[in-house]
Protein backbone atom coordinates (compact mmCIF):
# COMPACT_ATOMS: atom_id res chain seq x y z
CA UNK A 1 0.00 0.00 0.00
CA UNK A 2 1.35 3.25 -0.97
CA UNK A 3 2.29 5.79 1.80
CA UNK A 4 -0.40 8.48 0.27
CA UNK A 5 -3.18 5.14 -0.50
CA UNK A 6 -5.32 6.84 2.45
CA UNK A 7 -5.54 9.92 1.62
CA UNK A 8 -6.44 8.50 -2.09
CA UNK A 9 -9.36 6.73 -0.58
CA UNK A 10 -10.31 9.73 1.66
CA UNK A 11 -10.25 11.83 -1.44
CA UNK A 12 -12.64 9.27 -3.64
CA UNK A 13 -15.13 9.43 -0.96
CA UNK A 14 -15.24 13.11 -0.31
CA UNK A 15 -15.36 13.17 -4.23
CA UNK A 16 -18.86 11.41 -4.51
CA UNK A 17 -20.02 12.67 -1.63
CA UNK A 18 -19.33 16.28 -3.34
CA UNK A 19 -21.20 15.42 -6.50
CA UNK A 20 -23.75 13.81 -4.26
CA UNK A 21 -24.77 17.38 -1.94
CA UNK A 22 -23.67 19.83 -5.43
CA UNK A 23 -26.87 17.38 -6.64
CA UNK A 24 -28.64 18.05 -4.23
CA UNK A 25 -28.11 21.66 -4.69
CA UNK A 26 -29.30 21.83 -8.10
CA UNK A 27 -32.32 19.90 -7.24
CA UNK A 28 -33.26 22.07 -4.46
CA UNK A 29 -32.54 25.17 -6.52
CA UNK A 30 -34.96 23.57 -9.60
CA UNK A 31 -36.95 25.71 -11.47
CA UNK A 32 -35.28 29.09 -9.73
CA UNK A 33 -32.03 28.34 -11.16
CA UNK A 34 -32.13 28.98 -15.25
CA UNK A 35 -28.42 28.37 -15.60
CA UNK A 36 -26.67 25.02 -15.76
CA UNK A 37 -24.36 24.46 -12.86
CA UNK A 38 -25.28 27.57 -11.38
CA UNK A 39 -25.19 25.78 -8.07
CA UNK A 40 -21.36 26.24 -8.05
CA UNK A 41 -22.22 30.30 -7.43
CA UNK A 42 -23.33 29.16 -3.92
CA UNK A 43 -20.53 26.83 -3.41
CA UNK A 44 -18.06 28.50 -4.69
CA UNK A 45 -19.13 31.87 -2.45
CA UNK A 46 -20.14 29.90 0.51
CA UNK A 47 -16.22 28.88 0.50
CA UNK A 48 -14.97 32.13 -0.13
CA UNK A 49 -17.19 34.29 2.37
CA UNK A 50 -19.76 31.02 4.19
CA UNK A 51 -22.36 30.05 3.87
CA UNK A 52 -24.22 33.28 5.70
CA UNK A 53 -23.35 35.38 3.45
CA UNK A 54 -24.05 33.30 0.26
CA UNK A 55 -27.73 32.69 1.47
CA UNK A 56 -28.12 36.43 2.25
CA UNK A 57 -26.63 37.42 -1.16
CA UNK A 58 -28.72 35.05 -3.05
CA UNK A 59 -31.23 36.60 -1.49
CA UNK A 60 -30.42 40.29 -1.83
CA UNK A 61 -28.94 40.02 -5.56
CA UNK A 62 -30.36 37.13 -6.98
CA UNK A 63 -28.87 37.35 -10.12
CA UNK A 64 -25.40 37.33 -9.28
CA UNK A 65 -26.14 33.31 -8.37
CA UNK A 66 -27.97 33.17 -12.10
CA UNK A 67 -31.41 32.72 -9.95
CA UNK A 68 -34.88 34.11 -11.67
CA UNK A 69 -36.04 35.87 -8.34
CA UNK A 70 -34.75 36.09 -4.63
CA UNK A 71 -35.35 32.23 -3.04
CA UNK A 72 -37.92 32.51 -0.67
CA UNK A 73 -37.22 31.44 3.04
CA UNK A 74 -38.67 27.94 2.57
CA UNK A 75 -36.45 27.11 -0.05
CA UNK A 76 -33.32 29.05 1.31
CA UNK A 77 -33.77 26.19 4.84
CA UNK A 78 -33.50 23.85 1.97
CA UNK A 79 -30.78 24.80 0.16
CA UNK A 80 -28.11 25.92 3.57
CA UNK A 81 -27.53 22.25 4.22
CA UNK A 82 -26.75 20.93 0.91
CA UNK A 83 -24.56 24.43 0.56
CA UNK A 84 -22.67 23.76 4.26
CA UNK A 85 -22.09 20.14 3.22
CA UNK A 86 -20.83 21.28 -0.26
CA UNK A 87 -18.50 23.95 1.16
CA UNK A 88 -17.12 21.34 3.85
CA UNK A 89 -16.38 18.73 1.25
CA UNK A 90 -14.57 21.11 -1.13
CA UNK A 91 -12.39 22.16 1.68
CA UNK A 92 -11.87 18.66 3.09
CA UNK A 93 -10.93 17.70 -0.55
CA UNK A 94 -8.55 20.48 -0.94
CA UNK A 95 -6.57 19.52 2.74
CA UNK A 96 -6.47 16.02 1.38
CA UNK A 97 -5.05 16.51 -2.40
CA UNK A 98 -2.78 19.44 -0.35
CA UNK A 99 -1.07 17.14 2.35
CA UNK A 100 -1.19 14.12 -0.44
CA UNK A 101 1.28 16.88 -2.81
CA UNK A 102 3.00 17.46 0.09
CA UNK A 103 3.95 13.97 0.40
CA UNK A 104 4.38 13.39 -3.13
CA UNK A 105 6.28 16.37 -4.08
CA UNK A 106 8.95 15.61 -1.45
CA UNK A 107 9.42 12.42 -3.36
CA UNK A 108 9.56 14.02 -6.96
CA UNK A 109 10.47 17.61 -6.64
CA UNK A 110 10.25 17.56 -10.48
CA UNK A 111 6.16 17.14 -9.79
CA UNK A 112 3.73 19.45 -11.18
CA UNK A 113 1.48 19.56 -7.99
CA UNK A 114 -2.21 19.00 -8.40
CA UNK A 115 -4.84 21.00 -7.43
CA UNK A 116 -8.74 20.65 -7.01
CA UNK A 117 -11.88 22.74 -7.29
CA UNK A 118 -15.34 21.40 -7.46
CA UNK A 119 -14.42 18.22 -7.19
CA UNK A 120 -11.43 17.73 -10.79
CA UNK A 121 -8.07 17.43 -9.97
CA UNK A 122 -6.43 20.02 -12.06
CA UNK A 123 -2.24 20.67 -12.92
CA UNK A 124 -1.40 23.86 -13.65
CA UNK A 125 1.17 24.77 -16.21
CA UNK A 126 2.99 28.34 -15.72
CA UNK A 127 4.91 28.29 -18.60
CA UNK A 128 2.72 26.71 -21.28
CA UNK A 129 -0.44 29.10 -19.71
CA UNK A 130 -2.58 25.80 -19.36
CA UNK A 131 -5.21 24.14 -16.95
CA UNK A 132 -5.10 19.95 -17.78
CA UNK A 133 -7.61 18.46 -15.71
CA UNK A 134 -6.22 14.90 -14.48
CA UNK A 135 -9.44 12.90 -14.53
CA UNK A 136 -9.86 13.22 -18.70
CA UNK A 137 -6.44 15.06 -19.41
CA UNK A 138 -8.32 17.90 -21.14
CA UNK A 139 -6.45 20.88 -21.21
CA UNK A 140 -7.40 24.37 -21.55
CA UNK A 141 -5.22 27.79 -22.26
CA UNK A 142 -5.68 30.23 -19.43
CA UNK A 143 -4.89 34.16 -19.32
CA UNK A 144 -2.79 35.43 -16.91
CA UNK A 145 -3.59 38.99 -15.67
CA UNK A 146 -1.78 41.05 -14.02
CA UNK A 147 -3.96 43.04 -11.49
CA UNK A 148 -1.57 44.96 -9.17
CA UNK A 149 -2.13 47.79 -8.46
CA UNK A 150 0.34 50.43 -9.85
CA UNK A 151 3.04 52.09 -7.64
CA UNK A 152 3.08 55.77 -9.75
CA UNK A 153 -0.10 56.92 -9.41
CA UNK A 154 -3.91 56.15 -8.83
CA UNK A 155 -4.58 53.55 -10.66
CA UNK A 156 -5.44 50.96 -8.62
CA UNK A 157 -7.18 47.43 -10.08
CA UNK A 158 -5.58 48.54 -13.40
CA UNK A 159 -2.90 46.24 -15.04
CA UNK A 160 0.32 47.52 -15.52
Amino acid sequence: MSETADLDDKLEKDKAAFARARMLLAAALGTAMPQEDAEDIFISHAHEFGVDSALAEATSNPAAFELASAPSQGMLSKIRAHVTEARDLADRMMEHVSERERILMAKDPARKPHYIWMGREFIIDPKMETITYVDTGETFAYLRDDVRPREDGPTKGKSR
